[in-house]
C-alpha cells in the first residue's frame, strides 16, 4: 500500500515535520507499504492507487489555514480524502481526518509543573498576536491563572522582534520566578540575552517552553521543554490512514495525542510529577499574517539547529574546539584527523549554518552557547 502526504511548503524542512515525516517512515515500512511524497499536481495517482471499494486518500502535512484552506478545496473538487496532520486541533468545515497533539494540555502542564515546584510568579512570553496557534496557549495561561481569556497581564507579546520582546521581559524580570516561552525558540533567545544581562537561569529564573528542537538541548542550561512527540503522530497518521482506506463508510476520524514534559537544567532538572499527560479536547488553528520565521534572530536558531541535527560526534567537538579559540592544527592532532579533512568539515559546518564564514559561526554560536 502507497502512503502518499503532501508536504506545505512552509513546513518543508522544519524540525516537527521532520519528525512527522520519521514516524510515517517508521509505521510504513512496519505493515510493509511505501512512503511517496507527492505535489498537489500529482493527485491522479492517489486515485489510480485505489482499488474498487477502498476510499483515496492522501496525507496533508499543513500549519496555515490558507493554504491548508487551498489544498482541501483541490482535494474536495477531486474525491480524495484528506489526512490532516497538524501540531494543533483543526476546526475548518469540511470532509477530512486529522491527527494532532494535545496542544491545550501539554501547555497547560508547563504551568502546572512549575507551580507544584513552587515557582507561581510565572510570565507567558512570545504570544504572536496574529497567529491563532498561539491563543491556545493564550487560554490555557488563562486557565492556569484562572482569569478570563482576554487579560493580557503578565503576557509579553512578540511583535516581530524577538529580540525586542525578549529585551522587555528581562527589563521587568525581577516581578517573576519563572517564564514559559511559546515555543523552545523564543527560549533560546532568552537564555542568550539572561547569559549577556548576568541574569542566572535557573538561580535567578526557571524558563521552560514548548517544542524540542536539539539546540534546546545542546545550549547551557539545557531548557525544560513540554515535547510534542511528532514520529508519534507520524506512526498515529499511518494507522488511521490504513484504517479510513479499508472503510470508506466512516466520514472522517480525529485522533488526538498527549505532549509531556522533559525535565532539564532551565529549572534545576527539579523532576515533574507525571511525564506523561491525559488527552482533553484541543480547539487550536494557526494562521500567521506576523511571520515568526522571518524574525532575524529565529532564523538565526533555526539555522544553528540544521547545523546540529546535520553533525556527527566529530563535527561537534571540532565545534567546542572552535568556540575554545583552537586552530585547525591543534584540532587535527586532538580528534585524530588531517588538518585537510577538520577544514573541509568547518567549511561544511558553515554553510550549513548559513554562514559565510568561521569567524561568523563563531559569532553566532556564542550567542546561545555557553
Amino acid at each position: 500500500m502507497d502512503i502518499y502526504i503532501i508536504t506545505e511548503p512552509m513546513v518543508r524542512g522544519r524540525y516537527w515535520s521532520s519528525g512527522y515525516t520519521e514516524g510515517i517512515r517508521q509505521e510504513t515500512a512496519k505493515i510493509k507499504g511505501r512512503f511517496t511524497e507527492i505535489t498537489p499536481d500529482e493527485l491522479d495517482r492517489v486515485r489510480e492507487d485505489a482499488l474498487p471499494g477502498q476510499r483515496p486518500l492522501v496525507i496533508v502535512n499543513c500549519i496555515s489555514r490558507a493554504w491548508t484552506g487551498s489544498c482541501l478545496e483541490l482535494l474536495g473538487d477531486t474525491g480524495i480524502h484528506p489526512l490532516l496532520l497538524t501540531p494543533f486541533g483543526w476546526e475548518t468545515p469540511g470532509d477530512y481526518s486529522t491527527v494532532s497533539l494535545d496542544f491545550y494540555t501539554t501547555f497547560l502542564s508547563l504551568f502546572h509543573y512549575l507551580s507544584r515546584a513552587g515557582r507561581r510568579r510565572i510570565a507567558l512570553l512570545g504570544m504572536n498576536p496574529d497567529s491563532v496557534n498561539d491563543t491556545v496557549k493564550r487560554r490555557a495561561f488563562a486557565a492556569y491563572q484562572r482569569t478570563p481569556p482576554e487579560d493580557t497581564a503578565h503576557i509579553f507579546w512578540n511583535h516581530g522582534s524577538l529580540q525586542d520582546c525578549c529585551a522587555r521581559f528581562c527589563a521587568q524580570r525581577e516581578a517573576y520566578d519563572a517564564v514559559v516561552c511559546t515555543n523552545d525558540v523564543v527560549a533560546i533567545k532568552l537564555i542568550a540575552l539572561c547569559n549577556a544581562d548576568n541574569i542566572r537561569v535557573p538561580e535567578d529564573l526557571w524558563v521552560a517552553a514548548m517544542g524540542n528542537t536539539l539546540l534546546s538541548g545542546f545550549i547551557s542550561p539545557q531548557i525544560t521543554v513540554a515535547e510534542m512527540d511528532c514520529p508519534a503522530i507520524g506512526r498515529q497518521a499511518v494507522r488511521l490512514y490504513a484504517f479510513l482506506r479499508r472503510n470508506p463508510g466512516v466520514s472522517s476520524l480525529r485522533a488526538v495525542t498527549p505532549g509531556r514534559i522533559i525535565v532539564r537544567a532551565s529549572t534545576g532538572s527539579v523532576p515533574d510529577a507525571s511525564a506523561f499527560l491525559q488527552s482533553a479536547p484541543s480547539r487550536a488553528a494557526c494562521m500567521n499574517s506576523l511571520n515568526f520565521y522571518a524574525d532575524a534572530d529565529v532564523s538565526h536558531i533555526f539555522w544553528l539547529e540544521n547545523l546540529f541535527r546535520n553533525c556527527e560526534e566529530t563535527d561537534r567537538r571540532i565545534l567546542m574546539g572552535i568556540l575554545c579559540g583552537k586552530t585547525y592544527a591543534a584540532l587535527a592532532e586532538e580528534i585524530f584527523l588531517s588538518e585537510r579533512a577538520v577544514k573541509y568539515r568547518v567549511h561544511r559546518m558553515v554553510k550549513l549554518a548559513g554562514c559565510r564564514s568561521r569567524e561568523e559561526l563563531t559569532a553566532m554560536l556564542t550567542q546561545y552557547i555557553d
